[in-house]
């Protein structure tokens, strides 16, 4: 007997979409180290948005997966460990620059009210 042409068999792919890629990639991989956090924030009107961080590290480099759930469509991203590595170097910038304002700020106090550093008080 003849096997009818137009029967259909379920196709057995799976999605192609970047970030479900990247989720079964770092699963498989046992020498990934995973980290999730999941933060609710509401805004101004009381609308929750539920924000899922998952950062996987592996050979030394982070890629970050974020997904936003909350009234407006769902959003998934991956990001790599250059974009990782850039938001790191950021951050460790603007706490260099925040402490080297508060070194001074707090150094121009001391100074105007008269107390020496100590490392000029040893030569004394």
């Amino acid at each position: 007997m003849a096997k009818p042409t137009d029967e259909k068999t379920p196709e057995m792919t799976l999605p192609r979409d970047e970030f479900s890629e990247a989720v079964r990639r770092f699963t498989r991989n046992p020498g990934a180290v995973r980290r999730e956090s999941t933060i609710h924030l509401d805004d101004a009107y009381g609308n929750l948005a539920t924000w899922v961080l998952t950062t996987f590290r592996e050979n030394g480099r982070e890629t970050v997966l974020v997904q936003r759930l909350g009234l407006a469509e769902p959003v998934r991203l991956v990001m790599p460990p250059e974009v990782t590595t850039a938001l790191a170097r950021h951050r460790d910038g603007a706490i260099t620059a925040n402490r080297r304002r508060v070194a001074r700020t707090s150094a121009a106090n001391r100074k105007a009210q008269g107390i020496q550093p100590a490392f000029l008080k040893k030569g004394a």
